[in-house]
């Protein structure tokens, strides 16, 4: 006894030739419902090669609830951007940020530092009250930046407290820190805390 296809029975399927033919029959041969997975893998392998298909490949894992969508996120930067790209480290970060691993903040200052740029982020605190401080951060490039500018001291965060001492007396302004309340007078004493987390809060 043999089989025969009945694919190769029906007139629409004898005149196609190369992919067409292999497509239409993958569509006849798989087509019942609990061949749907099958069907679209064998698709895959037909029509998409590279990056391409691993792209396919792994929308079908989430489809399937073989990964999570995170996962299928993961999969995504790694198939789509070069390994150690900026493109690579930004979408990497953005997911970070997506899922509540890092903070704005922090995916502030790494997106700087990856594009090489200073990077300084200052919170004002306090009332007139009990007087006020900042809640200081920054990237290395911005302390690269202030020593072209002349700050020098024995740490990092010296260095910072210099700076921050001049915006408090007027002595020198930068135009990020234009907008500073107005509740901050010339001449108020800085004084400096270096936190648990490594921040360093001046008072």
């Amino acid at each position: 006894m043999f089989g025969i296809n009945l694919f190769n029975l029906w007139p629409a399927h004898w005149g196609l030739r190369g992919k067409m033919r292999q497509r239409a029959k993958i569509e006849y041969n798989y087509s019942a419902l609990e061949h749907d997975r099958l069907r679209k893998e064998k698709l895959i392998k037909l029509d998409l090669c590279g990056s391409e298909a691993g792209l396919a490949k792994l929308a079908l894992s989430l489809e399937f609830g073989d990964i999570t969508q995170r996962e299928y996120k993961e999969g995504v930067i790694i198939l789509t951007y070069q390994k150690g790209s900026f493109e690579a480290k930004t979408a990497e970060n953005e997911l970070l940020l997506e899922y509540g691993d890092i903070t704005q903040l922090d995916f502030e200052k790494a997106k700087a530092t990856l594009a090489d740029e200073p990077w300084v982020h200052g919170e004002l605190h306090g009332d007139p009250d009990e007087g006020f401080y900042f809640e200081m951060d920054w990237n290395t490039l911005f302390l690269d930046y202030l020593s072209t500018l002349g700050f020098s001291g024995s740490s990092d965060e010296d260095i910072v407290d210099q700076w921050v001492t001049r915006l408090y007396t007027n002595e020198f302004m930068l135009g990020e820190w234009d907008a500073l309340k107005p509740e901050i007078e010339a001449g108020v004493k800085v004084g400096k805390i270096k936190r648990d987390d490594g921040k360093t809060e001046h008072t």
